[in-house]
């Protein structure tokens, strides 16, 4: 597990047991205190590090981060075998949380980033591929005489004589300066 889980994407709804009292969703990575409450362990770091005193959220006994203790087993067992839908619109994977790591990664619902500098559009995996081929951001070579590099979007205005004239330009500016 490495993400917090919604509570809302769980079938049947988790147990209040299972849900950190800092963060509200279900424990990730659990810790229990001397007191026997439980908390996320980056929860309850943070809560020990940034607030006035080192007490339970909980029960406000006294707590401090060496005292606190990796959860029993079975306890990390009950939170593995929950069932979760996945958070990706459109999938109707559903499984348990122990799995589901696994299934984001590979999920053709998952949103990834176009790779292009200047677009920041996020799509569906299965959408991605025929995106980047049309994105307005792809570099692409001049396919007339000057070779040079410039955006699909920057196509129309591309003027070679205009380009190279530039380009050397900036390399006898460079040369001046040294």
């Amino acid at each position: 597990m490495s993400q917090l889980y919604d509570v809302d994407q769980f079938v049947p709804a988790p147990s209040v047991e299972l849900i950190c009292a800092v963060c509200q969703n279900v424990l990730l990575d659990p810790v229990e205190c001397d007191c026997r409450h439980v908390f996320c362990r980056s929860c309850i770091s943070k809560w020990l590090a940034e607030g006035p005193d080192s007490s339970c959220p909980k029960c406000r006994s006294r707590v401090s981060v060496i005292s606190l203790r990796t959860v029993v087993p079975l306890l990390q067992n009950l939170l593995n075998e929950l069932q979760l839908r996945c958070a990706n619109a459109g999938c109707d994977w559903q499984k348990s949380l122990e799995q589901y790591d696994a299934h984001v990664k590979v999920c053709a619902f998952r949103r990834l980033p176009c790779p292009h500098k200047g677009c920041f559009q996020t799509l569906p995996s299965d959408s991605l591929g025929a995106h980047k081929e049309a994105c307005e951001h792809r570099v692409i070579k001049c396919s007339d005489w000057c070779g040079l590099d410039f955006t699909l979007q920057q196509r129309s205005s591309h003027n070679c004589r205009t380009a190279v004239l530039t380009l050397l330009n900036g390399m006898q500016s460079c040369l001046n300066n040294k």
